[in-house]
């Protein structure tokens, strides 16, 4: 449950402020569709966003031994070693077109992100052949996430007054979908992956790389909402999507081992170098959650109002659940900063 809980949290206040400002205007605020004019909005937004996955690449055991040896690396031993998610940049380009007189639009919107991250470990030379095969005197781990969105959504506005204004959206999504692990091991193996262990016990180096790819599509439902304050040219945004995909979840993972002439323990090992891969292509059905928070100015561009300049600073979740191969999630999530022109 811990995986999901910021994109459930953000999204539980995004709906749960929607729910206080259509509570919060009086009981006699009329409900209506405006008539409004038919203009165009071009807009993006600058994404800083963190991808909340790590990637443990590294684990050091004590076993059974008791050996003197261990004393120098008290401080490494029982310990796992993680390749922590940094902030790193993406963004949204979106057009949307407002008919006229039915305050309904269409939206075509486009996200890009992408993000790379790694870390080291390096114990030293432990100088004994008696534990070689127990520790990963080296180890390097890498994580790559990318993500790319596409969205064609038709929304209905609904206003309750002259200080809350709500939008009905749904439509079609398509979403890609990647992320690639690796893991380099060197000198004295205590790989994260059994095979390494049970199969190569002898292996001096090794590395394997883990590689998920989901590309698909399906239907979009929203809610989103700006809620004037005082009349001014500030509000309160917020919203929340959620979409199901079905399509195609391709998987690879390729391991990597080889030995020099003979080990430290085994100098009459003989020389070995192998590769071992392995494949699988499932279709698979995949959700994903969208949420947003914010605050919104706008302003006028031109003294008959009919060109406006809207920012839009605030913090966003991108979520996808049980989308990397053996049902692990991916989502980020960060603030954004959005500019549009309409006209």
């Amino acid at each position: 449950m811990e995986r999901h809980s910021k994109g459930f949290y953000l999204a539980g206040i995004s709906t749960g402020l929607l729910s206080f400002a259509m509570t919060a205007v009086a009981e006699d605020t009329p409900v209506y569709i405006a008539a409004q004019e038919n203009n165009w909005q071009i807009g993006g937004s600058a994404l800083y966003m963190q991808p909340n996955e790590g990637f443990t690449y590294a684990t050091v055991q004590k076993e059974t031994y008791d050996n003197v040896m261990f004393e120098q690396h008290l401080d490494t031993l029982n310990q796992t070693y993680t390749v922590n998610r940094d902030f790193d940049w993406g963004y949204d380009a979106f057009i949307r077109y407002n008919f006229e007189g039915a305050d309904r639009d269409l939206l075509l919107n486009y996200m890009h992100f992408s993000s790379s991250d790694s870390s080291n470990v390096d114990l030293g030379e432990l100088n004994s052949s008696y534990i070689y095969n127990q520790f990963t005197y080296t180890a390097e781990g890498s994580v790559d996430t990318n993500i790319n969105m596409a969205d064609l959504l038709a929304g209905q506005y609904v206003h309750f007054g002259e200080e809350l204004k709500v939008h009905f959206v749904a439509g079609v999504t398509y979403a890609r979908v990647k992320q690639k692990e690796n893991v380099a091991y060197d000198k004295g193996l205590e790989a994260t992956s059994a095979d390494v262990l049970e199969n190569y016990p002898l292996a001096q180096e090794a590395y394997e790389s883990f590689d998920s790819t989901f590309n698909g599509v399906g239907p979009k439902f929203g809610i989103d909402g700006n809620y004037n304050i005082n009349r001014s040219s500030f509000g309160l945004v917020g919203g929340i999507s959620y979409a199901l995909l079905y399509g195609t979840q391709e998987y690879s993972s390729q391991l990597q081992t080889s030995n020099g002439p003979g080990g430290p323990a085994h100098p009459v090992a003989p020389p070995f170098n192998v590769t071992t891969n392995d494949f699988d292509n499932n279709s698979v059905v995949v959700s994903n959650i969208n949420a947003n928070l914010g605050l919104r100015f706008v302003c006028d561009l031109a003294n008959d109002g009919e060109e406006s300049l809207d920012l839009e600073l605030g913090y966003q979740v991108y979520q996808y659940l049980d989308v990397v191969y053996d049902e692990e999630d991916v989502s980020i999530a960060g603030p954004y900063l959005t500019a549009a022109v309409s006209f």
